[in-house]
């Protein structure tokens, strides 16, 4: 007897979430078809043929939290799974100043903080911190001229605050056994998303808008659109065929990665860096909230995505990569 209610209050509150998050379900959730008219040819030749590996990228999903599971073998993984990563060493100079081999590291900086982050309780807090040594193998103490940062940041850092974000962000769970375990569907997205969302840095790919989506945002027709951020976001929402990962992804897949790409209206490193005004910085972001369309869940998927973006914003060279030096030697412990 108890069973039907129960029934019918999830159901119920499943519709109410799907009429709420209609505003953020574009036609581009559901498109797979090939572009007639690419907003950008130089994208468009470039991808053209390129396909998502998909038993790589499973590969890497599936293997995160397998202890013998090396930080090599997941580089070489999500290199092969996402060919989106090639875009960014087809150009000397990107907008943000970074060459475009400067910035492929960067972005491989954030995937490498997304395998410590689903890793915390293996070797991914020692990674984090401290780095690997030169034959890829995890390092366990602090090194070189900023030893004693690091050991502080180990030390001292909020762990299980992290891992409870990627926990609400769906990208891990515990099991029956309280065992942690990787959410498949969710985590593929967030590391397609890592793998591509600085693309749009190599001004050769910048989108122009067209006339049946003018205005978008404030660009109008026959504008190229500047902003890295929204640039991406207008090829999400207009010509997700362009990018061979995107495409790919199922319907649920894509949404949360809209929502972070597009919809927050919310530069968390602005206000990290109090370079806005608090309405230019939450007023989207609580309209959205209010109106129900947005859930914990994809609010926490954006802040991870942050957390990693910065985590592996130092270009690292010809090193092996030596940790999140960012939050570990960069930011002062508070």
């Amino acid at each position: 007897g108890g069973f039907q209610p129960k029934m019918f209050h999830a159901l119920s509150s499943l519709l109410e979430s799907l009429q709420n998050f209609r505003v953020h379900l574009p036609p581009s959730l559901f498109e797979k078809a090939d572009v007639v008219a690419p907003s950008n040819d130089n994208i468009a030749e470039l991808t053209q043929g390129k396909c998502m590996n998909r038993q790589r990228a499973d590969r890497a999903v599936a293997r995160l939290r397998d202890p013998s599971y090396s930080l090599e073998e997941f580089r070489e993984d999500v290199e092969a799974a996402f060919p989106e990563l090639e875009l960014y060493t087809n150009t000397h100079l990107c907008t943000s100043g970074w060459s475009g081999i400067e910035e492929y590291q960067r972005t491989m900086g954030a995937l490498y903080s997304t395998y410590c982050l689903a890793r915390l309780d293996i070797d991914g807090k020692e990674i984090f911190t401290f780095g690997i040594d030169s034959d890829g193998r995890p390092c366990h103490r602090p090194h070189g001229t900023t030893a004693n940062k690091q050991q502080d940041f180990y030390d001292n850092m909020s762990w299980n605050n992290l891992l409870d974000l990627t926990r609400r962000a769906g990208l891990l769970y515990q099991d029956s056994n309280a065992e942690l375990q990787v959410k498949p569907e969710r985590m593929f997205a967030f590391l397609a998303l890592t793998a591509v969302h600085d693309i749009m840095k190599n001004p050769a790919l910048l989108p122009t808008v067209q006339g049946r989506h003018a205005p978008y945002d404030d660009y109008s027709e026959g504008c190229k659109i500047v902003d890295h951020d929204l640039a991406l976001a207008y090829v999400m929402e207009y010509f997700p065929q362009l990018l061979p990962s995107f495409k790919e992804m199922s319907p649920g897949q894509r949404a949360p990665v809209l929502f972070t790409q597009s919809k927050m209206g919310f530069n968390n490193g602005w206000l990290v860096q109090g370079e806005a005004p608090p309405g230019a910085l939450f007023s989207k972001f609580k309209r959205i909230i209010m109106n129900g369309g947005a859930s914990e869940a994809d609010i926490s998927f954006y802040f991870v995505h942050w957390l990693t973006d910065l985590a592996g914003a130092e270009p690292y060279q010809a090193r092996p990569w030596p940790g999140s030096e960012k939050f570990v030697s960069k930011f002062p412990m508070k």
